[in-house]
């Protein structure tokens, strides 16, 4: 795979670059049991690559099943996306295979980069500073915008942001739900599945990993 260079790269966070799915797991599994109900496998694969809307609601709806109790979505996520943020500010995180080696090459290069999430500002943060990573030119979250992922819209503000046109820009994502607003963007897009498979569809890439896309792009 040869991969032309590109105007700049957008990359999705969490599942893309980072690895913090056992992060959610222990902040949801955590904020479950006070919920009155056990947080499963199935709960958390219906849950992987949001949007945070759809996790508060399958919260609220697995509560009230098991408790009768009615809980404000917005209150739910809120809990959750801090205790994420708290515990991911106490730990240091690694980023995903290849992803340190893409930075430098981008740096090196001079190809303008940004950091594309739906997850909150203050999750966003924590993760930037857990792993040390300080080439991003601008950082994008879901709460920055009206609208987040699966719309186009973050994407089209970080390249706003970067000044490159987003026909030659390269978004990379691992999710459905990225992939959809990512195309929608009408960027170059490379899906990296990690949790969750993504099917194929029109005028999208995909890649096995990110060190790929690196070696791709020499």
């Amino acid at each position: 795979m040869k991969i032309p260079r590109p105007a700049a790269i957008l990359f999705d966070m969490d599942g893309l670059l980072v690895d913090t799915e056992p992060v959610w797991w222990l902040s949801e599994s955590a904020y479950a049991l006070e919920l009155g109900f056990q947080w499963t496998k199935e709960d958390q694969h219906i849950c992987v690559g949001g949007p945070l809307t759809r996790v508060g609601d399958h919260i609220v709806e697995r509560a009230r099943a098991a408790t009768g109790q009615v809980h404000d979505r917005d209150a739910v996520v809120e809990t959750i996306t801090l205790d994420v943020a708290s515990r991911i500010s106490d730990m240091k995180i690694d980023l995903m295979p290849g992803g340190r080696e893409l930075l430098e090459l981008l740096v090196s290069e001079g190809i303008p980069h940004a950091l594309v999430s739906a997850s909150p500002r203050h999750t966003v943060e924590a993760v930037v500073r857990s792993t040390g990573v300080t080439s991003f030119s601008t950082t994008i979250a879901g709460t920055d915008l009206s609208r987040t992922k699966p719309h186009p819209d973050p994407y089209l503000e970080a390249v706003r942001r970067l000044d490159v046109p987003i026909a030659e820009t390269i978004i990379l994502e691992d999710s459905p739900n990225g992939v959809i607003g990512a195309l929608a963007s009408g960027a170059i897009v490379y899906a990296i599945p990690h949790l969750v498979p993504v099917p194929p569809l029109p005028r999208l890439n995909f890649a096995k990993s990110l060190m790929e896309v690196r070696n791709a792009l020499l």
